[in-house]
């Protein structure tokens, strides 16, 4: 990684600014581009500053829906579907406000604000969403665009691979990355998956994209590296839960290698994608060749399409355990053991329609062996130490 990767110039224009409103001014309903977080300071004056929220979207992530269906110009939310909070600014108040939020603004007094934009780690995941918006729909959701905040975002994978991959000395800036838990992870994923895919989002926004490719491969490099270095370390355990249950009292169903967990995201995040703007296809699978060497399979994107709730970022229940720990545990024999007694559970009580028990001797040996073979060759690539190469 260059040493000067993070000597470059501030945005400032981008991350702060002032609004001067004049009584009745109004601001209808969009979002700040680019997934920043905004912060607004009222000198004089007074504001109705009206937040949007879609039923069953999460607080770090945000439904397909919320833009591809149900937004258009002056679009006006249905109390149905949408649910609507507002907040009276005065002078003297402070108002922050996550990424990639909808709002509207109401001035009731000629009125003086100051405002910052920011990037928050405990919102990263949501810094994503907001900015795959702004590429897919720039001007039809926001009022104002900043690509120049694109590298400054890449630049934190970079800041998260140099403290993150120092064992010596990690001083007061462990303080400013994500533990390495499963809400960390999911955000150092979805960061991952905004430089993987740059280089396919940038050219709706951005009049000249080369100028930035350095920084999207080194930002990916540094990502990449991440993967294998937390894959040498570290094991997912997957839960059978609902996300809001507890996984440490749940059974463990099965053990995973992160880099093939990352991977599955990948996808996941690249299907979402596509399923907005088809015309991406290609520049889609060029990021893919690049920096994973796979293709976009079209069985997936079809299995995808007919889920009925689509949401930009997967979140599965897991934990993630130092192998040391699980070796310890013996957590490896506690999930092949669930594993086992599930399939034999199902294969006792399959039946035919009419209550009688059918002979699925055959299949339930070639699954069995199937999932030895899975798990043989899952210890092997452990044992070997390969690195992360989808």
């Amino acid at each position: 990684m260059p040493a000067d990767i993070f000597d470059t110039t501030y945005p400032v224009s981008a991350t702060s600014f002032w609004l001067v409103a004049t009584k009745g001014a109004i601001s209808y309903m969009h979002c700040d581009c680019h997934g920043v977080g905004t912060v607004v300071e009222v000198l004089c004056g007074r504001k109705l500053w009206y937040i949007f929220r879609r039923h069953g979207s999460s607080a770090n992530d945000s439904m397909i829906e919320e833009y591809m269906g149900d937004w258009a110009p002056g679009f006006i939310p249905s109390p149905d579907e949408w649910e609507a909070e507002v907040v009276l600014l005065e002078p003297g108040s402070a108002f922050y406000m996550r990424p990639d939020t909808h709002h509207a603004v109401l001035t009731l007094e000629n009125s003086i604000v100051k405002g910052h934009h920011i990037y928050a780690m405990t919102t990263l995941a949501k810094s994503v969403t907001g900015w795959i918006h702004t590429c897919m729909l720039e001007y039809r959701i926001a009022n104002v665009l900043h690509p120049e905040l694109h590298k400054h975002l890449l630049h934190i994978m970079c800041h998260f691979y140099r403290v993150m991959t120092n064992d010596n000395d990690k001083g007061f800036h462990y303080l400013e990355i994500p533990e390495m838990s499963r809400n960390g992870l999911l955000d150092i994923i979805a960061l991952g998956n905004l430089c993987i895919f740059s280089s396919a989002l940038l050219p709706c926004i951005e009049e000249s994209p080369e100028q930035v490719k350095i920084v999207i491969a080194i930002a990916t490099g540094a990502y990449l590296s991440l993967i294998r270095y937390l894959k040498a370390r570290y094991r997912l355990i997957f839960f059978s839960s609902p996300e809001n249950e507890a996984a440490a009292k749940l059974p463990c169903v099965r053990s995973t290698d992160i880099g093939d967990f990352t991977l599955w995201m990948h996808l996941h995040d690249d299907s979402n994608v596509l399923h907005a703007l088809k015309s991406m296809k290609n520049e889609v699978n060029a990021s893919l060749n690049m920096f994973l060497h796979i293709d976009l399979m079209d069985e997936f994107l079809y299995t995808y399409k007919n889920e009925q709730k689509k949401c930009l970022h997967l979140c599965p229940v897991f934990d993630v355990w130092h192998k040391e720990d699980i070796l310890d545990l013996g957590i490896y024999n506690e999930c092949d053991m669930f594993e086992s007694s599930q399939a034999s559970i199902k294969h006792m009580e399959m039946k035919d329609f009419d209550g009688k028990e059918t002979d699925n001797e055959g299949s339930f040996d070639e699954e069995e062996q199937s999932q030895s073979g899975d798990q043989d060759e899952e210890n092997s690539e452990d044992a070997s130490g390969s690195e992360y190469n989808p």
